[in-house]
């Protein structure tokens, strides 16, 4: 049973939940640094909220975009950053990580 809306914000801090087919339920849950999209999520606890698995995202649109998109086969998709559950633990080959991104720096134009 998933608790309401209202639950799931302030006592498990989810966002947005979906069922994807062969995943269970999948759920975004607000970190404090990262958004995580959790798949296999149960509610037995009334303290916690457990999941089979882990997908970390940088930001709230990436993690809502892969959940929407996923047919729940392999990896979702979009640029998350790290998985963690079951037996392995991997990163992303295609994550695009902001530190090894070429700085563009623009100089602003002069009102005068």
């Amino acid at each position: 049973m998933v608790p309401d809306p209202t639950t799931l914000k302030e006592k498990y801090h989810i966002v947005a939940i979906r069922e994807v087919p062969g995943r269970g339920m999948c759920a975004i849950e607000e970190g404090v640094v990262t958004f995580m999209l959790r798949y296999g999520v149960q509610f037995s606890d009334p303290y916690a909220a457990y999941s089979t698995g882990i997908y970390f995202f940088e930001d709230w649109i990436a993690a809502l975009s892969a959940l929407v998109g996923w047919d729940g086969t392999g990896d979702p998709p979009g640029d998350w950053v790290k998985h963690k559950g079951g037996m392995r633990e991997y990163g992303n080959p295609n994550h695009s990580d902001p530190r090894k991104r070429p700085f563009k720096f623009k100089t602003p134009k002069h009102p005068l």
